[in-house]
């Protein structure tokens, strides 16, 4: 009869379609679970926002009803021709009991090999047992379904006779009972989604079966038992993983009806709770009574400890006298494994008692605050500290816990290693790995499984401080939030964190002062430098260029004396800014080249002073009196009274004459051109009467005159004199002396001649007659030019 069932419509035309349907529907509820998940996750643990989140938790089980439902259509059409009755399954069972024993028989009667027999055999045994499987499950589902409709039932009854509660411990244990529905919630969606992906496989591999089935039958083949059987255990495996999709949305309505249950009875406790003091004393005395117990138990613990220090310590020595096999598992060196591993216990013992001390520490404070939240005796201040510590306590209680979930894989992968060691050694070696393996053993179930029990409890605590310092903030009354919230709302700003390091961190507020203190230096090392620079000029009579160099480094020491001082009150150290330093680095190499090569160049003049104010000195072709040197520029003054700003750096690259440097005194000239007819002797005499009756000539070294040459239209005369130029200058002198020597040479008759030239032309000759030779030149010393 099984293979009658097996051939009625097995190989449906529109089967293709229905898999391609069951894996969109599929999918859609996979997206669904995806986006609908973590919203549930993020509902409120029983506050104001249980009540806004129950839509969300009827959009969740709308969607999986209505994705199970497509699902149902296409599976249900793959197995209407496959009875899955419980009657169904039995009569199966007892077929394949029947099979099983004549299997050989049949085998050698169907003429199958070796490997096809071996097949035929795996394949009654698999479905054997996948029936039996899905019997039970569906024996399961059916009681499941039974318990629903009176759970429904009871809890119908149970809302009706509920009468709100007063207790605040029943309040905080309804929510406990949220959180852990949800969690549970989360866990059952996670099996759906693997359960959908199972259905998807499971029509995939009836697909094909068919696919193959249906090429046989066409060939004229006639179906194998084998593949028989194939389609057989793949359309049982698309039952029973349609099985599971069905118990999986049940047990998710069981955990929705829960949680809508919980907050229903949450908000009849909320409406008439109360939090009076003796309920406040009577659990902060409870947990001081578990304080109290854990102090006095730390005490056997720390002597335990001890103890087992003590016994290392031998441990050690007899590992130390047994050196040359340090690297073998002999009895010296697992007995101080096993010490080592008992004190490891005790030392992780012993941080836990003080975690837990410290954990119920909390919850004390917890407690009270939570009961200034209530009666409403917080301040705004308290509201914004409750929540903010709060917030930052949950970050580390996370972290924590995440640390202790990777130490528990670690002990895992320990212990693991420790029972292959002591399977494989013998004796006292292997009692030793034994105890070792028991320490081990220890340490996770009474310390890192505590861990995970306490730290989601404490981080639950805080949780729920933060929510309800949160629902709170929002309850202030009008002129509360106007003043108070504004004020505390600048603070928050204003302690707002801009990044940390080890032993230090930087908030908006010590930033803004360090700026502060930063900008005011500026004033107060300007103000400094300069007193220095004043007394230096007048106590000590120091040049303007030695005082002007110290007012500069006097300036830039002060002024960083000062940053280091305004880091130092805002408790900000240098290392701070060490992610800076790149930026700097770039800065300088770029943007600040021209900048930085000026300064050094300004502080290299001043020290080696190649030139000091009231120098006068060149470059470049622009003269002038140096009238200030600066750590970046230099000021020159020009004759014509113009202000010329050079860069340090140029003054140090290019060549500069400084006219009064070493010596103010200068050695100028002056030529002068006489006419041929004048006496030279004479000449020269006048010269140096002018030269030596000019009060602004100095008589040392004393001037002279050199009769220079013959040029083209006089006697050359130069006139060599030297000048102080601190008290005059040596173009004036030269413009007086030139009108000395003018009044002079008229007094005297002497003629300065302006340049002239003889032109002569040769007589034309006559007609006929010869070129007549030109006349030689009369040497003449002053002709008319004609």
């Amino acid at each position: 009869m099984w293979r009658n069932i097996m051939r009625m419509n097995l190989f449906s035309r529109d089967g293709g379609r229905r898999s391609r349907l069951m894996a969109g529907g599929m999918l859609t509820l996979v997206l669904c679970l995806a986006l609908s998940s973590p919203v549930l996750s993020a509902t409120d643990t029983g506050g104001d926002a249980a009540e806004g989140s129950g839509d969300t938790v009827a959009i969740l089980q709308q969607r999986v009803s209505e994705d199970i439902a497509g699902s149902r259509d296409a599976v249900e059409a793959e197995l209407k021709d496959f009875p899955l009755g419980s009657a169904d399954v039995a009569l199966r069972m007892k077929q394949l009991v029947k099979l099983t024993a004549s299997a050989s028989e049949d085998a050698v009667q169907w003429g199958y090999t070796d490997a096809e027999r071996e097949r035929y055999a795996h394949l009654l045994s698999d479905l054997n047992l996948a029936y039996a499987a899905y019997n039970t499950n569906l024996k399961t589902l059916s009681s499941r379904q039974d318990s629903m409709a009176v759970a429904v039932t009871a809890s119908k009854d149970a809302e009706l006779s509920a009468s709100a509660s007063s207790d605040i411990n029943a309040y905080d244990a309804l929510n406990q009972a949220i959180h852990k529905s949800r969690q549970e919630l989360d866990l059952m969606v996670f099996n759906l989604r693997s359960v959908l992906n199972k259905l998807s496989i499971g029509l995939s591999d009836v697909s094909r079966f068919r696919e193959e089935a249906e090429s046989t039958l066409q060939d004229g083949t006639t179906l194998s038992h084998i593949s028989a059987l194939e389609i057989e255990r793949a359309r049982l495996n698309l039952a029973s993983s349609w099985l599971q999709a069905r118990e999986a949305k049940q047990r998710c309505d069981e955990i929705i009806r829960s949680i809508r249950q919980d907050r229903k009875r949450l908000q009849g406790v909320r409406a008439a709770l109360t939090f009076p003091e003796e309920a406040l004393n009577r659990n902060v005395g409870a947990l001081q009574t578990r304080i109290d117990d854990l102090k006095k138990q730390m005490t056997a613990v720390r002597g335990s400890f001890d103890d087992a220090s003590s016994s290392l310590s031998q441990a050690r020595a007899a590992v130390d006298a047994d050196s040359a096999d340090a690297g073998a598992l002999t009895p010296a060196n697992t007995r101080f494994m096993a010490r080592l591993a008992n004190l490891n216990y005790w030392e992780y013992y012993t941080t836990l008692i003080q975690d837990e001390i410290g954990f119920l520490t909390d919850a004390q404070n917890i407690w009270r605050a939570r009961y200034r939240l209530f009666n409403e005796k917080a301040t705004g201040e308290d509201i914004w500290r409750y929540r903010n510590d709060a917030q930052v306590r949950i970050s580390e209680l996370q972290t924590h816990l995440e640390s202790i979930q990777t130490l528990q894989s670690d002990f895992y992968q320990r212990i693991s290693t420790t029972r292959n060691m002591a399977g494989e050694a013998t004796g006292k070696t292997r009692q030793n790995l034994n105890q070792m393996l028991q320490s081990q053993q220890d340490t996770i179930a009474n310390v890192l499984n505590r861990y995970a029990y306490l730290l989601p409890y404490q981080i639950m605590l805080e949780r729920t401080l933060y929510e309800e310092a949160s629902a709170r903030i929002d309850t202030l009354r009008l002129a509360e939030k106007v003043g108070d919230f504004g004020r505390k709302t600048f603070l928050s700003f204003w302690n707002t964190e801009l990044w940390k390091g080890e032993g230090y961190s930087v908030t908006i507020s010590k930033l803004l002062t360090a700026l502060m203190v930063f900008i005011s230096s500026f004033f107060l090392s300007a103000w400094g430098s300069r007193w220095i620079q004043r007394r230096m000029i007048r106590r000590f009579s120091a040049s303007i260029t030695a005082a002007n160099a110290t007012q500069r480094i006097v300036f830039y020491v002060l002024w960083f004396s000062f940053v280091l001082i305004a880091l130092q009150i805002v408790n900000i150290p240098l290392t701070a800014f060490a992610f800076l330093g790149g930026a700097l680095v770039l800065a300088i190499g770029f943007g600040a080249q021209t900048l930085f090569n000026n300064l050094i160049s300004g502080f290299i003049i001043m020290f080696s002073r190649p030139f000091k104010i009231a120098d006068i000195i060149e470059v470049d072709g622009t003269s002038g009196t140096v009238e200030e040197i600066g750590s970046r520029s230099t000021r020159i003054k020009t004759w014509e009274n113009i202000d010329v700003i050079m860069p340090n750096r140029y003054l140090l690259e290019n060549r500069v004459t400084n006219w009064t440097g070493s010596d103010t005194k200068k050695r100028d000239t002056l030529k002068v051109g006489v006419s041929y007819d004048s006496d030279s002797r004479h000449v020269e005499e006048l010269l140096l009467k002018v030269l030596k009756d000019h009060s602004k000539i100095l008589k040392d070294p004393a001037p002279f005159v050199l009769f220079q040459g013959f040029g083209d239209s006089s006697l050359d005369f130069m006139l060599y004199f030297w000048v102080d130029l601190s008290t005059t200058s040596s173009i004036k002198v030269a413009s007086d002396m030139r009108h000395h020597i003018l009044s002079l040479f008229r007094q005297e008759g002497v003629d300065i001649p302006y340049p002239q030239m003889d032109v002569r032309f040769p007589a034309a000759p006559e007609r006929g007659g010869a070129v007549p030779k030109p006349p030689k030149p009369k040497a003449e010393g002053n002709a008319s030019a004609s």
